[in-house]
């Protein structure tokens, strides 16, 4: 699965407002995350073995943890500093992105794409398949404190990011206008926006390789297909997928 890591050229190109901060005179303290499930989720059985990875720009997987899956669910604990390569300049501020959390067949931690089965998510999905909302759950992190706010087109971010591992929430707004005369021409539109605020009423879910995994897998035209794809694009490979959707 290809990877993408074009953060610093998407956001130097638009308006993002830079600050950082502390809440004493000591400088903030890097905080861990933990991300954990009681159950398996749908579709998951076949998963033996996940791993959290941050990837970048030479679309080189860095694996930051990784546990078993069982019928109790999982938990990851993202309490270690990305791989420096996985770090990109953002102002004067170093960050990661996005992480995936990837499911495989085997227990030997050796992750080969042969034994790739999908991606695990936290999300919510509202609405029709040609007029629906995603709300998602991603995980990034900064070297330090970082407030990042801009507009674009169809990009907002409206972010507090703390130094460490942080809770970014994505929602996507989909809509699809398909011509009435012939049902194989059809726009895409959505618009994007990753905020800090937490988004409530997050289900885990898995999106095996190749299919939706979720309520839209019941779509049946190219129009719901596409509208399905770029959502995939947009929430497996963070904001840098709007560099090839737009």
């Amino acid at each position: 699965m290809k990877k993408l890591f074009y953060l610093p050229l998407m956001l130097g190109a638009i308006a993002v407002a830079f600050t950082s901060c502390s809440d004493d005179d000591n400088g903030p303290t890097s905080q861990a995350i933990t991300i954990s499930h009681s159950a398996v989720p749908a579709g998951a059985e076949e998963v033996r073995n996940m791993r959290v990875v941050v990837w970048n720009e030479e679309d080189e997987a860095f694996t930051v943890v990784y546990t078993t899956l069982t019928a109790l669910g999982f938990t990851l604990l993202l309490d270690a500093t990305p791989h420096a390569s996985t770090l990109a300049d953002l102002g004067d501020a170093r960050v990661a992105e996005f992480v995936n959390i990837e499911g495989f067949s085997t227990n030997d931690g050796t992750f080969e794409d042969d034994y790739f089965l999908g991606e695990f998510w936290n999300e919510r999905i509202e609405g029709a398949a040609l007029d629906f909302i995603t709300f998602t759950e991603h995980y990034w992190y900064a070297d330090r404190d970082l407030v990042v706010q801009g507009t674009a087109e169809e990009w907002t971010f409206n972010l507090n990011l703390r130094q460490g591992w942080n809770r970014v929430f994505s929602i996507i707004d989909v809509t699809v206008t398909v011509d009435e005369e012939n049902p194989f021409d059809f726009d895409v539109d959505m618009t994007v926006e990753f905020t800090s605020t937490p988004v409530p009423n997050l289900s885990w879910v898995f999106d095996a390789d190749g299919n939706a995994g979720n309520a839209l897998t019941t779509a049946t035209t190219s129009a719901e297909v596409a509208a399905i794809e770029k959502v995939r694009e947009v929430r497996s490979r963070g904001i840098n997928a709007l560099q090839m959707i737009r």
